[in-house]
């Protein structure tokens, strides 16, 4: 059977792909909808927002309390699919190409954001399983094997992934964001009070890990947004859009519900609209 989120996302990223290849003065084609057709495709791109928000209300509607944890990681969450559509399309010479000073390119600070990801999960599951064991004390350090472990990888590969372009870096990148995920959201809500040692002199505790996520994500997110004008893809009005209804998504998906497909039609089918509307 097919999953209605799997269609929208497919929808979604159709249109992406496309309107990121057009620019503002392409915003003014014309597009009708109902009464509505004085404001150009861009009021499509508002249809679309309207009916992702009118999903994610359906399906909060129905949903049970969430955990403490799942919470946290839906901020996670959040924040990837905001640095996906900020980096989407963004080819690997581009996201190479030197910003000029100190700055990073983007393809060195996607790499740092995935590098922290990494490391982020090592300390949260290297202190959970610890605690779930009985064996937690602020003595046990992490180890090189314990990473390679924890990860599933050895340091060779680890090295050449954090060399690697944009564009494989995204893809690993993807599918460890789906494993956190997975890995992470059954941590309860008196679990993520255990405290957890990482490089500090102090210990913190899991709630803390899990919020790093997010907050070290969206802080790397806003240097690649500063940084992309000197690849030759300054923001515009598309890709504000564009981010923009990636951002809904997320918000649909962390209410983690698959909707009865009836639900999510309207939403695919303002986005045809608006694809059809942008596609010579």
């Amino acid at each position: 059977m097919a999953d209605p989120l799997h269609d929208l996302h497919n929808d979604i990223r159709k249109l992406a792909d496309r309107a990121i290849t057009i620019g503002e003065a392409e915003l003014e084609a014309r597009f009708v909808w109902g009464s509505y057709s004085s404001e150009g495709v861009r009021f499509g791109f508002f249809r679309v927002l309207e009916e992702l928000d009118m999903l994610e209300a359906v399906l909060n509607a129905g949903s049970e309390r969430v955990s403490q944890a799942r919470a946290i990681l839906a901020g996670y969450h959040e924040a990837y699919r905001d640095l996906e559509a900020l980096v989407w399309g963004l080819d690997d010479e581009a996201a190479s190409t030197s910003p000029g000073g100190e700055e990073w390119d983007v393809r060195t600070t996607y790499a740092h954001i995935l590098g922290a990801d990494f490391g982020f999960f090592v300390v949260t599951r290297f202190a959970l399983d610890l605690h779930r064991a009985g064996e937690w004390s602020p003595d046990h350090k992490i180890k090189d094997g314990d990473y390679d472990r924890i990860l599933e990888t050895d340091e060779t590969r680890y090295l050449e992934l954090m060399d690697s372009p944009l564009s494989i870096l995204r893809r690993e990148h993807r599918l460890f964001h789906d494993r956190v995920l997975a890995a992470l959201s059954d941590i309860t809500d008196v679990e993520l009070d255990l405290p957890s040692k990482y490089w500090e002199a102090e210990t913190h505790p899991l709630r803390f890990r899990l919020g790093r996520f997010a907050s070290h994500m969206r802080q790397h997110t806003i240097q690649i947004e500063k940084t992309l004008p000197a690849t030759g893809r300054p923001l515009n009005e598309t890709s504000l859009l564009v981010r923009r209804i990636l951002n809904r998504l997320a918000g649909i998906e962390n209410v983690g519900r698959t909707p009865d497909p009836a639900a999510v039609q309207p939403a695919r089918d303002a986005l045809r609209a608006v694809f059809a509307a942008i596609s010579p």
